[in-house]
């Protein structure tokens, strides 16, 4: 079993912050099977447990970027929830997970995402 992105990411955060898995499990009150289940893959990683990893590495000076590892969490569970989203957000969920769109024009649609949000971000400071 090949570890997954958010796998990556979080012991990526461990190494960092000289973390093991059983200083990071102790800590958020989980077994280290149960933590390392979550990186390789071998369990779906529950959501609410996302926000338990950001505060634990926010609290030993580590942030990831805003939603990085929900976002990383969902393609790891290969499910992204739906409910909350208005139905023009979910229907555009619904086509990209439907569509037939090459890498590169996933990649363009990102790119141009990413400059929405940071579009987004210069206004509110402006």
């Amino acid at each position: 079993m090949r570890i997954t992105e958010f796998g990556e990411a979080v012991r990526a955060a461990r190494y960092e912050t000289r973390q093991t898995l059983r200083s990071m499990s102790s800590a958020l009150g989980v077994s280290p099977a149960f933590l390392s289940s979550m990186e390789t893959g071998r369990d779906k990683v529950p959501l609410d447990f996302v926000g338990k990893v950001e505060q634990f590495f926010a609290g030993l000076g580590f942030l990831f970027r805003k939603d990085e590892l929900r976002k990383l969490a969902m393609v790891s569970n290969e499910n992204a929830p739906l409910s909350g989203l208005s139905p023009h957000h979910q229907m555009l969920v619904a086509g990209f997970a439907s569509s037939d769109f090459t890498e590169d024009q996933l990649k363009m649609f990102a790119e141009a995402l990413d400059q929405i949000h940071a579009g987004r971000k210069e206004s509110r400071h402006d």
